[in-house]
């Protein structure tokens, strides 16, 4: 769609002095819309306006800054046009307007300004988190009964929000991660309103961010993992086939920090090069092997797969579930759900506790190295007594 912009004057829109505010046009598809400038012109002068630039050129210094402003929205729009082609994107003229004009007219109430942004977001593509605002505008906006005029953005509002927050409708306690992520959201809104000074900052100066601890990374101890494997190659699970190679791969998973989609993705055969097992990392195309050599209980389960020919192809969901149900002898059994990112929570923190570095533990998850931080600071009580007493991984 070819759009074109024209700098104009709306005739019919005169205030009580007689000003008539100057827009610029935007045309397209067979439609138009306008944008309102903020500059207005006295009817005297309105003659002056059959050459804009004739006008200007020869008109007072303070029409000279008002037109090259106009100007510089009228280049700058074409050039974000430009842009957006480039990226095969579609621009109609309502999103040229929004282009010009990211926060459209607010009606002095702090729910329409939260919904005008979710709407910019929308038009400009300015967040991928587009879907993820509208769930905290609507959540918001049903906390506060529909209107919040900004002269009621406190920070006691705020710590009131935090608090609802805490727990979902249906009763159940909300992770720190989500708490962390919803009051982030409603904080950028907040700062957005406090720089176009609709909220004043004292308003809110007496709220404390929340800083809120993130959770405790489940994993299995060695004595867990050997009765895990206690069970694959003792024959307690011989019941079931499907269990049986669940448990299996958790297993390989456990050892090596592959991702479930590797499960499925890849047959076992596919990750070996000799003796050494290839691990898919998240951050480049190089793969990282670790040699079955050291890695002995990989290179056992990894074995044990091959020669009963197991390969995998079951849905994560059904994948938990089973997990979920493995029966551990009451004295092993975890004290949390066993997920498919128990495997490589287990993998990583036991990295760390032999001593593993960051950059190597994130090299071979595929993770950065900030992330791999937390492997190594998490601990547990007694672990080197027991890997003493267990024999070594």
């Amino acid at each position: 769609m070819k759009i074109t912009f024209s700098i104009v004057i709306w005739n019919k829109d005169a205030d009580s002095q007689n000003r008539y505010p100057i827009a610029i046009r935007i045309c397209g598809g067979g439609k138009r819309t306008y944008y309102n400038t903020g500059i207005k012109i006295h009817k005297d002068d309105r003659g002056k306006w059959e050459n804009a630039g004739m006008v200007y050129q020869q008109g007072t210094e303070e029409w000279q800054k008002d037109y090259n402003y106009l100007l510089g929205k009228v280049e700058g729009l074409k050039k974000e046009i430009e842009v957006r082609k480039l990226r095969s994107q579609n621009v109609t003229i309502q999103d040229a307007k929004l282009i010009l004009n990211p926060s459209p007219r607010i009606s002095g109430d702090f729910i329409s300004f939260f919904g005008s942004q979710i709407k910019y977001i929308k038009a400009t593509k300015s967040s991928g988190y587009y879907k993820h605002y509208l769930v905290e505008f609507r959540e918001f906006k049903k906390f506060c009964g529909g209107k919040l005029p900004f002269a009621k953005v406190t920070a006691v509002l705020l710590e009131d929000y935090e608090i609802y927050l805490q727990t979902m409708p249906n009763g159940v306690k909300r992770k720190n991660t989500t708490l962390n992520t919803k009051t982030r959201r409603i904080r950028q809104i907040i700062e957005i309103a406090i720089n176009r000074e609709l909220i004043k900052k004292s308003q809110v100066l007496g709220y404390k961010v929340p800083v809120y601890k993130a959770p405790q990374r489940n994993y299995l101890t060695i004595e867990q993992i050997r009765e895990l494997e206690r069970m694959v190659y003792e024959g307690e699970l011989d019941h079931s086939l499907t269990d049986k190679i669940v448990a299996s791969f958790f297993l390989v998973e456990c050892h090596s920090g592959i991702r479930f989609s590797d499960w499925n993705r890849f047959e076992i055969e596919k990750l070996l090069n000799g003796r050494n097992f290839k691990v898919r990392a998240q951050k480049n195309d190089s793969p990282v092997y670790l040699s079955l050599e050291i890695f002995t209980s990989l290179a056992r389960i990894v074995d044990f797969i091959k020669e009963n020919n197991y390969n995998f192809n079951i849905t994560e969901q059904a994948t938990n579930r089973i997990l979920k149900y493995l029966p551990f002898k009451k004295e092993h059994k975890p004290t949390f759900p066993l997920t498919t990112h128990v495997g490589r929570h287990t993998f990583g923190t036991m990295l760390g506790e032999k001593g593993y570095s960051t950059a190597k533990i994130a090299e071979a998850m595929g993770i950065s190295e900030n992330v791999a931080k937390v492997y190594v600071h998490q601990t547990r009580k007694g672990f080197n007594d027991e890997a003493s007493r267990l024999g070594g991984w």
